[in-house]
């Protein structure tokens, strides 16, 4: 049996999507103490002008997915307050339905008494 065959049976009841915000959640994290567990072991190489690029580009994507993490969480907090809003509108509207209802019927009684 096979490292594949035992991570597929594992992962089979998993969603992808729990899978994919793990990866987002603890990826970065254990790329970053796998690099220095590596880097221990072997003789530090002198980085080179690409790797350099590479770690910069990497730390300003990490900001940027920070950064858009906290828009997602602001977002939500607002649809949360817009749901709540819909809720009440909603609450008036049936309101206001039923006293146009209300209205009607007491004209159309008023109008009955009035022609007899």
């Amino acid at each position: 049996m096979g490292i594949s065959s035992i991570l597929g049976a594992v992962l089979k009841n998993v969603s992808w999507e729990k899978i994919a915000r793990m990866a987002m959640e603890y990826g970065p994290e254990l790329y970053r103490q796998a690099k220095e567990r590596f880097q221990n072991e072997t003789e530090p190489a002198a980085e080179t002008a690409v790797e350099t690029e590479l770690q910069e580009r990497i730390v300003r994507l990490e900001k940027l997915l920070l950064e858009q993490e906290t828009v997602i969480r602001d977002q939500a907090a607002k649809n949360i307050g817009l749901q709540e809003q819909c809720a009440a509108l909603e609450r008036r509207l049936f309101i206001f339905k039923i006293s146009c209802g209300t209205l009607l019927s007491t004209a159309l009684i008023m109008l009955v008494l009035l022609l007899k």
